[in-house]
């Protein structure tokens, strides 16, 4: 009887793609939080608003239209998110993030291709469906390839308008 052994090489090669699987959806799960606090951001520039209103232009982004958003970009005076972007099914290609090498962070900048902005692996969309008026669920989904297989993170957290009366 014969015991086939993996050779180190093997053993290398398991072990390095695992941490690059771990270093992604690492990554994928920090994305993934940083559009969730985003949103959280936009209900306090909101604050006092009438009920309709308390997330703003966010409120646009549904299941079945969802968008991206550019976390760096910040609100207007009127509480409307300065970085929205509209994805386009069925692959969300518009909602790929880029990431700078120079500053380390991922965006939706593409306005300077080449000075260290490139496109990322990461394709991140959220949506918001309310719940009622005092109570909406985030949804965000982060997706990146690895060799030819599709991965994701989904994050789905409440949000409350704490600003309503009761």
């Amino acid at each position: 009887m014969m015991i086939a052994v993996a050779g180190p090489l093997t053993l290398a090669n398991r072990s390095l793609s695992s941490s690059i699987f771990a270093k992604q959806q690492l990554t994928a799960s920090l994305l993934a939080q940083d559009l969730a606090e985003y949103v959280v951001a936009g209900r306090g520039a909101n604050a006092g608003k009438s009920d309709t209103a308390w997330l703003g232009n966010l409120s646009q982004c549904t299941e079945a239209d969802p968008c991206g958003l550019d976390t760096l970009k910040g609100f207007d005076v009127s509480g409307n998110s300065q970085g929205m972007v509209q994805c386009s099914a069925p692959d969300f290609e518009s909602c790929r993030l880029t990431f700078s090498s120079t500053s380390g962070t991922y965006g939706h900048d593409l306005s300077m291709p080449g000075n260290g902005i490139n496109k990322s692996s990461f394709v991140r969309t959220f949506a918001l469906s309310s719940i009622n008026d005092r109570e909406a669920q985030i949804l965000v989904k982060v997706l990146w390839d690895q060799g030819i297989t599709r991965r994701s993170i989904i994050l789905r957290t409440s949000l409350f308008n704490l600003f309503k009366e009761i």
